[in-house]
């Protein structure tokens, strides 16, 4: 009785501590899309305050762990069949990857990627990420033009 007891507890406390563990090292990130019903929030300026509790128990998830790949969060903005689409996330992605290689992922032809990052701390991929987005699609269009 007193080893099924002993073994019991032992059970308890590590799971306990493999959960706390989980906890202490998970990155928390935003997870919504802008053209989601009801998702106005995800939009930029990204305004934590108009976020109920109720809402933000839902899209502020601590993100998955994977052994082989860091946990990051990520800020998309793309044109989905022309119209402006923002998505935060969840992602996988090397130890070694820079905060702009999501630009480079492939994509439907309907849908165009204007700005991409990824980070590394709590709620990153929210409000410190807002884009100006006519600015900013203005900057890489330019930047992306040919001389003659």
């Amino acid at each position: 009785m007193a080893l099924q007891r002993f073994i019991f507890v032992s059970l308890t406390v590590v799971l306990t501590l493999v959960v706390l563990f989980h906890k202490a090292f998970a990155i928390k990130c935003w997870r919504c899309q802008s053209s989601g019903k009801m998702s106005e929030f995800c939009k930029d300026p990204f305004v934590e305050s108009n976020i109920t509790a109720a809402q933000k128990r839902w899209i502020y998830v601590d993100c998955p762990q994977n052994s082989n790949q860091r946990s990051a969060c990520k800020k998309i903005i793309q044109l989905v069949n022309d119209k402006v689409v923002i998505s935060r996330s969840c992602h996988f992605e090397p130890v070694n990857a820079l905060e702009n290689d999501c630009m480079n992922e492939t994509t439907p032809s309907y849908v165009k990627t204007q700005f991409c990052k990824s980070c590394l701390t709590d709620g990153c991929n929210g409000g410190a990420m807002n884009v100006d987005f006519e600015n900013e699609y203005t900057t890489v269009a330019s930047e992306n033009t040919i001389d003659d």
